[in-house]
């Protein structure tokens, strides 16, 4: 995946959720500081939420229930849009978010061009 590919996501992400006050009433009036807080505690629920989907999924495979990797799949989406929310709540860039996964990493962008060609 390139850079542009994960711009491309976060604008779906960014064009498909948007955090607006007719989809939450309480953000009425809010200051821009309320608003962020806001966004950052909801996202957090929406976290939560896909853990305890794949917490969920993984008690029933406890319990002897087969692993469906279907019902898994969605989910891995459900917690790349969160994290690609996240990442617009806290105004990074794709540019920035690839930097720094690569930087946590410790991989420095020249050396995946190097692996790549």
């Amino acid at each position: 995946m390139t850079t542009a590919d994960f711009a491309h996501l976060m604008r779906l992400v960014a064009e498909n959720y948007p955090c607006t006050e007719s989809d939450y009433p309480s953000l009425h009036g809010m200051s821009p500081e309320d608003r962020a807080a806001f966004v950052l505690r909801h996202n957090a629920l929406h976290f939560a939420k896909s853990a305890g989907a794949v917490a969920t999924l993984s008690e029933k495979v406890d319990h002897g229930a087969p692993l469906n990797m279907s019902e898994v799949q969605p989910l891995v989406i459900k917690a790349l849009v969160n994290a690609i929310k996240l990442g617009e709540v806290a105004g990074m860039t794709a540019e920035q978010i690839v930097a720094q996964t690569e930087a946590f990493f410790g991989i420095m962008a020249s050396s995946m061009k190097e692996v790549a060609a």
